[in-house]
């Protein structure tokens, strides 16, 4: 057998891609597993005028809310911001909770809210810093930031 017809015999299974499903009242990614473009849709469709809960996302992604699947949310924060400001030209704030600093609430940032701009300004400076935000990123963000004032 020569590789040109046993590369012939081998059929191409296409993967479902994942969704975001409705069961009940919640919805859920159907495929149990973290997605960053679903997640973006569902904070973008959830998450305009209300603090989405870490708890929230976890249940959203991994159908639990539990502390272990908490702290990985927590851990996808950071490129689930970088994909909507990337991808979707948006602004996630990210609202933490003393006394360890933890993430507690996401939400899409609100051009009229001045303490959710403040909070992004000061976010975005020190991602900046650590070098956890590459300085054209940057400048994407201080530009949807800067738009924002003069609409507000």
């Amino acid at each position: 057998m020569d590789i040109q017809s046993s590369k012939a015999a081998v059929s191409i299974i296409e993967k479902a891609k994942p969704e975001l499903v409705t069961i009940g009242n919640r919805q859920i990614i159907s495929s149990g597993r973290w997605n960053d473009n679903l997640m973006a849709d569902y904070i973008a469709i959830n998450g305009r005028t209300k603090w989405l809960s870490i708890g929230e996302l976890a249940k959203v992604a991994w159908g639990q809310n539990t502390p272990t699947t908490k702290a990985r949310a927590r851990k996808r924060l950071s490129s689930l911001f970088a994909h909507l400001l990337v991808n979707c030209g948006q602004l996630m704030v990210v609202e933490y909770s003393p006394p360890r600093n933890r993430a507690q609430a996401v939400k899409l940032f609100d051009p009229t809210s001045e303490p959710e701009r403040q909070a992004l300004s000061s976010k975005l400076m020190k991602l900046l810093n650590n070098k956890e935000l590459s300085s054209e990123r940057y400048e994407r963000a201080m530009v949807i930031l800067s738009a924002s004032e003069m609409v507000s």
